[in-house]
């Protein structure tokens, strides 16, 4: 009888034991909810901010860089100064030329570079007319050029330094594959208007701010006859100059 008691008074601990386990797990359970439910709501009460970048002549830093086959001196002529930005694989005189531009925007140092960027989308706009790309954007309803069909072009983050008062051709920085992004084939030969989203290389520029060299602009496919024409930052209809739009959040939530 004494050992049958003593087995009772064994069971009665352990299960005691058991039920203030659970009880103390069910307690740090909640207790974990309840610091990522406030995490989360801290981030969703951090209030955001919109920094709209439209730079022009005096503080834009775009240009684009032109090689033609039949003049090896193409590679070394700078084209700043230029209201135009095109990117193109086309003849001239019957000689293959290939045109790429680069655009910059020194603004995004006025955003914290522990801020997490919400979203970055970046505007080209097109021309109605173009001296250095007469034929337009080469993609388009009835275009004579329809056998070449894809003018899309790569948007990529650059990692090297340049400057659009002496960048050439054959000076030209190294670009990266990381997280670039993708212009649409145009749908008319002017005016086309494209955004895009440009998120993740813009958040690397804006936590690495020495390192913000901008992006570069060149055709998926540098094939003949490909064009694509936009308004640069010196154009004089200011409504034609590359934009940037950047949301953001700070603070502890972000």
């Amino acid at each position: 009888m004494k050992s049958f008691y003593s087995t009772l008074q064994a069971l009665v601990i352990l299960l005691c034991g058991v039920t203030l386990f659970l009880a103390c797990s069910k307690n740090a359970v909640s207790s974990a909810s309840k610091n990522t439910a406030g995490n989360n709501m801290s981030l969703l009460s951090a209030p955001s901010t919109t920094l709209v970048l439209q730079p022009g002549p005096t503080d834009g830093q775009d240009v684009y860089v032109y090689k033609l086959v039949s003049n090896p001196n193409s590679v070394n002529v700078n084209f700043n100064d230029i209201p135009e930005l095109g990117a193109s694989k086309w003849t001239n005189g019957g000689s293959p030329e290939t045109k790429r531009f680069y655009i910059k925007f020194t603004g995004l140092s006025a955003i914290p570079d522990s801020a997490r960027i919400i979203s970055a989308t970046l505007q080209f706009f097109g021309l109605t007319s173009s001296l250095s790309t007469p034929q337009g954007n080469s993609v388009y309803s009835g275009s004579p050029y329809g056998n070449y069909p894809n003018n899309s072009c790569l948007v990529q983050r650059v990692v090297g330094s340049w400057d659009q008062s002496t960048l050439t051709w054959a000076t030209q920085p190294l670009i990266t594959q990381l997280d670039q992004a993708v212009i649409p084939s145009s749908n008319a030969q002017w005016n086309y208007n494209p955004v895009i989203d440009v998120k993740n290389m813009v958040q690397h520029m804006v936590g690495h701010p020495v390192n913000n060299y901008g992006f570069e602009v060149s055709l998926s496919r540098e094939q003949k006859y490909r064009s694509i024409i936009f308004g640069s930052c010196e154009t004089t209809d200011a409504t034609k100059r590359p934009t940037l739009i950047v949301i953001y959040r700070v603070g502890s939530g972000s």
